[in-house]
C-alpha cells in the first residue's frame, strides 16, 4: 500500500466525512463527496428557521432528528447550533493547517437536495484553497442519482468517481482530470441533458434583471 494514495468517497453524511477528514488527516491524497454538506448549521436552520426535511426523515439518525425536534420545538437552540457547527466542513476549513500539500476534490450535487442544499458546497468550493477541485451540479435530489450506482446500476456519478480515483491513484487521464484547468464547475440544464461548464466559481457572467 502507499501511505501517499489515501482515497476517500462518500455520500450524504459519508461525504461530509470525506470532506473534513481532507481537511484533518494529511495522509489523504484526493476524495469524492457526492450529495453531501459543508455547512450543518445550514443544512438545519437556514436563515434560524428549521429543515422540517430533517424531520421526516428520522431514518438519517436518531441523533440528528432528535436534533431537529429540538430546534423546532426552540430547545436548548444555542448548543445544538454548536454542536453541529463542530462537525461541519466549513469551520473546519477555517482552522485546517494541512492545505500546502498536494490534494484534489470532486464535488457532485444535485439541485433539489433538499436535506443538504448546494449553496453552502459552492461556497466551501470556492474558499478552499486548492488547486486540483472540481464540482458539478446535476438534476436530482438527496443521494439520487447517486444511489443507483451503489445497487451496481450505471450512474455517470460514479463512473466519473472511478475515473477520478483512475488519475490521482494510478496516473490513467480521463476527461474528468482533464476538467480541473479548464472548467471545473459544471452544471447540468435543469430539465435537459445539455451541461454548461465555467472557468470558476462564481462564474463571473450572470446578470441582474430589475422588476
Amino acid at each position: 500500500a502507499d501511505p501517499s494514495r489515501i482515497c476517500m468517497a462518500g455520500i450524504s453524511l459519508g461525504a461530509l466525512r470525506s470532506l473534513r477528514a481532507c481537511l484533518l488527516e494529511p495522509r489523504i491524497r484526493t476524495i469524492v463527496a457526492m450529495s453531501g454538506a459543508s455547512d450543518m448549521r445550514e443544512a438545519f436552520y437556514k436563515q434560524n428557521t428549521p429543515n422540517n426535511e430533517w424531520f421526516e426523515s428520522t431514518d438519517n439518525s436518531y441523533i440528528l432528528a432528535g436534533a431537529t425536534s429540538d430546534l423546532i420545538e426552540g430547545r436548548n437552540v444555542p448548543g445544538v447550533l454548536a454542536w453541529l457547527d463542530s462537525f461541519s466542513a466549513l469551520n473546519d476549513l477555517k482552522t485546517s493547517t494541512i492545505l500546502n500539500r498536494p490534494l484534489s476534490i470532486y464535488i457532485l450535487h444535485s439541485y433539489d437536495d433538499e436535506l443538504f442544499e448546494p449553496n453552502p458546497l459552492l461556497e466551501f468550493f470556492r474558499r478552499i484553497p486548492i488547486a486540483e477541485k472540481v464540482i458539478d451540479l446535476n438534476d436530482g435530489n438527496h443521494t439520487f442519482p447517486p444511489a443507483f450506482g451503489c445497487l451496481g446500476l450505471p450512474e455517470q456519478g460514479w463512473t466519473k468517481t472511478y475515473q477520478w480515483f483512475d488519475w490521482y491513484l494510478k496516473g490513467i487521464p480521463s476527461a474528468i482530470n482533464a476538467r480541473i484547468k479548464k472548467t471545473p464547475v459544471g452544471m447540468q440544464v435543469f430539465g435537459a441533458k445539455e451541461r454548461l461548464y465555467y472557468t470558476s466559481w462564481p462564474i463571473g457572467q450572470g446578470w441582474t434583471q430589475a422588476y
